[in-house]
């Protein structure tokens, strides 16, 4: 089980593990939480009482103290799965919908790495084998083959998001929420 870690401001720091929160817990470094409690910790039995320790994790647990990310410096990272998340599966040039195992589905650089295009957000999109290879080294212009959906930067919740990670319902609901009414993420869900 992960549980999300969010900053004292609410934007998501990281996915932690229920013992990495207990430790927030156990500190009193949690500001604030989100959620029914998903897992009790138990501990050792007091002497004096009796009574078992126990500890409620909560899915999601805002810590107290200084963001340890500028959110506005924060490019997610890029791989494959992400991008083909980002894309729906699709191919960009051609509509062709792949499933969620993204199966032949290929990273397509927009102006080309061997013409001095970047591997970022901006430049990439998924293509299927068949349309990657007839656009070549070309642009989208060149190859006379136009994009059918421009490409953009995830935001940190839809990252979360993309990670692909198990995520609860009421995690997932939470960053959903959060993510651009604009996004293609947002509009196939």
């Amino acid at each position: 089980m992960q549980i999300l870690q969010l900053d004292i401001q609410g934007y998501p720091q990281d996915w932690i593990s229920p013992q990495q929160a207990a430790s927030y817990y156990a500190t009193d470094s949690v500001a604030w939480t989100v959620g029914e409690v998903c897992q009790t910790l138990r501990g050792g039995t007091n002497a004096r009482s009796g009574l078992q320790s126990r500890l409620d994790i909560h899915p999601i647990l805002a810590v107290n103290g200084a963001s340890k990310t500028n959110l506005f410096d924060v490019v997610p990272s890029l791989s494959n799965a992400k991008l083909f998340k980002r894309d729906r599966y699709q191919c960009a040039y051609c509509g062709s919908d792949h499933g969620p195992s993204g199966a032949g589905l290929t990273r397509e650089h927009i102006y080309p790495r061997a013409r001095g295009g970047d591997d970022v957000w901006i430049n990439v999109v998924s293509a299927c084998r068949g349309c990657n290879a007839r656009k070549a080294c070309r642009s989208p212009e060149e190859a006379r083959m136009p994009l059918l959906f421009a490409p953009y930067v995830p935001s940190v919740f839809e990252d979360f998001l993309l990670a692909g990670r198990h995520v609860r319902g009421d995690v997932h609901a939470w960053l959903a929420s959060r993510v651009s009414k604009q996004s293609r993420w947002y509009a196939s869900h």
